[in-house]
């Protein structure tokens, strides 16, 4: 189903039922009218609620951000960032335990696709106490 969720005249919404179960499994967003989604919300175990987000925040029609919710608590636990659009994803940022806080964060400076510095908050209290560098 494709919808203008605008009020343009143009479908910028796509809606996917993927397993023919009646729910929607795939959302596609086109928020600045270009014609590509620029978010895709992907609800993977058809639970109805949407694990994984996809966003293109620069515009370029490749996908920079991917925010998943791996333990099924309806909150982002690990994003991907990709912060200059050549794939690879140099930042991910993981909150395990779901409490809003970054336990690791893991960056590839060098851009050489091998993550050189990884920040531990050990003890759960918001500030990161082991930093590894490679």
């Amino acid at each position: 189903m494709s919808l203008d969720t605008t009020g343009d005249g143009k479908k910028d919404t796509l809606l996917v039922d993927t397993n023919g179960d009646g729910r929607y499994d795939k959302i596609f967003t086109d928020t600045n009218g270009n014609g590509k989604a620029d978010t895709v919300y992907v609800d993977s175990d058809h639970n109805g609620s949407f694990e994984t987000v996809l966003t293109d925040t620069t515009g370029d029609g490749k996908m920079d951000t991917v925010m998943i919710d791996t333990t099924g608590d309806g909150a982002v636990d690990t994003v991907y960032i990709d912060s200059d659009g050549n794939g690879t994803f140099e930042t991910v940022i993981s909150d395990a335990d779901s409490n809003g806080r970054a336990d690791a964060v893991s960056i590839d400076l060098s851009k050489d696709g091998k993550h050189n510095v990884v920040l531990v908050d050990t003890d759960e209290d918001g500030s990161f106490d082991a930093v590894m560098l490679k």
